[in-house]
């Protein structure tokens, strides 16, 4: 471990202004690999992970070979977001089907309709929403509507055939603002960040046990806020006064911590990282 930490000093000796900013993050990416996390559920008391969930007995297991994208509003998309979703129907060799609220009703199974607080959800929370909805059921990929010029065929390949991995995605990139109020947890996220993938862009199978934890999890976060969500439904990113539900609660407060939880079932695979810059 010295000797490790010896070779990270010396490598920003000539570069002072970056020494310590890249010398805790080229640390903090080592330690992962020298203390293995292990999921141990008593250290996580009342927190959604102690849970279990089964697959649903009336839904497949499968992967799609599709990437979903969603556009939740009837606003127009910017050109960055136009550019950003013809790449990727250009680039991914994979059809790439976009949701948007004409065709939403399509997809919705009768016995697993939307949550009734559903459409007072602000047009980013009703995305997150779909993601769960479409990976839980469906299976397939999902991406941002955000340029990509990576092909996803050899993506596709690697977990359709390997029927043990659940999630491929890219390979979580920093830290920072993992976690945020949820106890212990949030610690661990950003101490062992390099073990989750990003919701961004990623290839999910259907009906596993994480995607019913994630899915039923999403559920009850909706019952707790659907009174409010009544009162003070939501406008394009949740920013107006009194919508209740802060920017991570329905996604990444349940997608990391499911990460950590089900590490071994995730293949790591950068290809599906779309451009995270200059996208609005």
């Amino acid at each position: 471990m010295r000797d490790q930490l010896s070779l990270l000093t010396k490598k920003y000796l000539n570069k002072p202004y970056y020494f310590l900013y890249n010398l805790r993050n080229e640390w903090r990416i080592k330690r992962q690999d020298i203390f293995k996390y292990k999921y141990n559920k008593d250290r996580y008391p009342g927190l959604f992970l102690q849970n279990d969930c089964a697959p649903f007995p009336d839904i497949e297991s499968k992967v799609d070979r599709i990437i979903y994208c969603f556009w939740t509003g009837d606003n127009e998309m910017s050109e960055n977001r136009k550019r950003g979703y013809q790449s990727l129907i250009e680039n991914a060799g994979i059809e790439v089907v976009l949701i948007t609220p004409k065709k939403l009703h399509e997809y919705i199974l009768p016995d697993h309709p939307l949550h009734p607080a559903y459409e007072n959800l602000s047009l980013v929370h009703k995305s997150d929403y779909l993601r769960c909805y479409f990976m839980h059921f469906y299976g397939g990929g999902y991406q941002d509507i955000k340029y990509n010029e990576n092909n996803w065929i050899e993506s596709f390949h690697k977990i359709c055939n390997d029927e043990d991995k659940w999630i491929l995605g890219y390979t979580e990139l920093n830290g920072k603002g993992m976690g945020r109020g949820q106890g212990i947890i949030d610690k661990d996220l950003q101490y062992y960040y390099r073990y989750c993938v990003g919701t961004g862009g990623f290839i999910c199978r259907s009906n596993t046990q994480f995607t019913s934890q994630w899915y039923l999890e999403l559920l009850k976060r909706m019952d707790y806020y659907e009174k409010n969500l009544t009162k003070y439904p939501g406008d394009i990113k949740g920013r107006n006064k009194g919508y209740p539900i802060k920017l991570l609660q329905l996604l990444s407060q349940i997608w990391a911590p499911l990460c950590l939880k089900y590490n071994d079932k995730i293949i790591h695979d950068n290809s599906v990282l779309p451009n995270l810059t200059n996208y609005q």
